[in-house]
């Protein structure tokens, strides 16, 4: 029996899954140290030559293992990482290749959903820009993340008009 393709992404899930290891790996400190996350997860991150930014993939003994692209920011490096630990957590990868049943779209959208999640926590985002006028820079530098990823975050969670332009 072939099952089908889901083409919907699981953003709740994701969103769900990135709280999960927040609450379980995370000291609670803003910006998230995404070193100290994949370290208690056993999970090897390296620096490589990549044409993509990044990949996460399972060695033949199935421990799975990060790799990003030598030449990115910071900021991107810590998205990237973030991304790719989604793939693992969210299982869109396993033992023996992609066994995911979601599309590639649809596993590139949740883990998006994740890293955004992991880095720029939804609970601390309204309250950071709640509690004075807070610029764009003021998240990027807050979260560490690059522009991108912080008018994700603050699109996502309606907070545009809490800006300071």
């Amino acid at each position: 029996m072939v099952t089908a393709e889901i083409t919907e992404p699981r953003y709740k899930f994701a969103q769900s899954k990135a709280n999960e290891v927040w609450e379980k790996f995370v000291d609670k400190n803003i910006p998230v140290k995404l070193n100290d996350i994949v370290k208690g997860m056993d999970i090897s991150v390296k620096e490589a030559d990549l044409e993509m930014d990044g990949v996460a993939q399972m060695d033949k003994n199935g421990i799975a293992f990060i790799l990003y692209k030598r030449t990115i920011s910071d900021e991107r490096k810590r998205f990237t990482v973030a991304h790719e630990l989604g793939h693992i957590i969210l299982e869109h990868i396993t033992f023996g290749g992609d066994s995911s049943r979601l599309s590639a779209r649809s596993q590139e959208q949740e883990a998006d959903q994740f890293a955004g999640s992991l880095l720029i926590p939804t609970k601390d985002l309204k309250a950071f820009v709640k509690n004075e006028d807070k610029t764009l820079d003021d998240i990027i530098k807050r979260y560490w993340v690059s522009k991108p990823a912080a008018v994700i975050a603050v699109k996502s969670n309606r907070l545009l008009n809490k800006l300071k332009v």
